[in-house]
């Protein structure tokens, strides 16, 4: 079951979703190959320190975070990835690593990789790693009107279906 807080904002906000269930998967990228999603069209949720500020970087699995290039794109001087100890009591409910990409949600300024919005409907993580919740683009753009952003990401080191540890990824 998706987390309580997300179900509700979405039924509040009256967005039609599809929440689908399967294998516990920890990469995003081995999460989007177990539910059946392109790579490219599954949000994966980072989250990173700039200028000592937590914020929220949206992403598709397929890609990374350009730290050479992103803290221009942020118009920051430091930046750093964010440890699970700093943020983690905002995401109390949510699974580690399965934290969903409506930063609103949790009081966190949304970045997003203007290459998610190539699909009409995208999916992420529903606050567990054996759910994934999927809703149109659209929808996901008014619900965190996000900063879009078209530099300060680059393609994964990581083939398309391959896992940081185990290589490719069965499909």
């Amino acid at each position: 079951m998706a987390i309580p807080l997300l179900e509700r904002y979405l039924k509040a906000a009256h967005v039609p979703y599809r929440l689908t269930s399967h294998p516990v998967a920890f990469t995003a990228m081995e999460i989007a190959q177990r539910a059946h999603v392109p790579g490219d069209a599954f949000a994966k949720t980072v989250i990173v320190r700039a200028d000592g500020q937590l914020v929220m970087l949206v992403m598709p699995a397929t890609r990374g975070v350009d730290f050479a290039k992103l803290p221009q794109a942020l118009n920051c001087q430091r930046l750093e990835l964010a440890r699970e100890y700093e943020f983690g009591a905002l995401f109390a409910d949510c699974d580690v690593g399965a934290e969903p990409p409506l930063g609103q949600l949790f009081g966190l300024p949304v970045y997003l990789d203007a290459e998610l919005m190539h699909y009409p409907r995208i999916s992420f993580n529903a606050g567990t790693l054996r759910e994934v919740m999927e809703l149109d683009c659209e929808d996901f753009l008014r619900l965190t009107t996000p900063c879009i952003l078209q530099q300060g990401f680059m393609p994964s080191r990581f083939q398309r279906h391959e896992h940081p540890r185990q290589g490719p990824l069965p499909h």
